[in-house]
């Protein structure tokens, strides 16, 4: 069980620790796990509210499981965003009654909100969320876009090449300071990469 270091993770509304229990491409026996089993825990909690990765569609949604099924639904409850350019996320084995009415086939989805509420629902062995990225049909690896390694859309830049934009502008005379602060301050990874988006795209205007 490897633990996320992270301020915040993208699919849990609540603040908290995230592990990761089963990888991407995990075999068993002959089937190979198509997306990241994660847990969130504060102590022995392990209640958590499931937020949509990013802007989309909503094409799939499966409401009716009450509990373990081994054999038949085995996603459990399940919500599908698509998100364009060939991009989907999933997120399977949802509580039973905890998927949003307003969350149906064809609704418009906002990056943050909820989905429903991680559970124990299909193949499933404990509460947990099973998170799966698409990219043209073909699974890939969720586990950069949950660690903010990468966002839909595109690949997002390290923090240090950030800081060494704005260290560079004038923005900030101590890079050391931010790069310790960012783990532990929420969104602030977010308005650091932001500011040095805005920066170099005043750069490119003045060309």
């Amino acid at each position: 069980m490897g633990k996320y270091g992270l301020a915040k993770c993208p699919v849990f509304k609540e603040d908290g620790d995230v592990y990761e229990t089963a990888p991407f491409g995990e075999r068993r026996g002959t089937y190979t796990h198509k997306g990241v089993d994660i847990v969130r825990h504060i102590g022995f909690n392990t209640t958590a509210t499931i937020t949509a990765i990013a802007d989309g569609t909503v094409i799939g949604v499966r409401t009716t499981v009450t509990g373990v099924n081994h054999s038949a639904n085995v996603e459990g409850n399940y919500v599908a965003i698509d998100h364009g350019d060939g991009m989907v996320s999933r997120y399977f084995h949802l509580r039973y009654g905890s998927i949003p009415a307003a969350i149906r086939k064809g609704a418009k989805v906002k990056a943050g909100d909820t989905v429903g509420y991680m559970g124990n629902t299909g193949d499933s062995y404990g509460a947990h969320l099973h998170f799966q990225i698409e990219k043209d049909g073909k699974p890939i690896d969720g586990a950069p876009y949950l660690k903010g390694e990468k966002v839909i859309g595109g690949t997002k830049s390290s923090l240090d090449a950030d800081l060494a934009k704005l260290v560079t502008a004038k923005v900030i005379n101590s890079p050391d300071y931010w790069r310790k602060t960012a783990p532990t301050v929420r969104y602030l990874p977010e308005l650091l990469h932001n500011m040095a988006e805005v920066l170099q795209l005043k750069n490119r205007r003045k060309i």
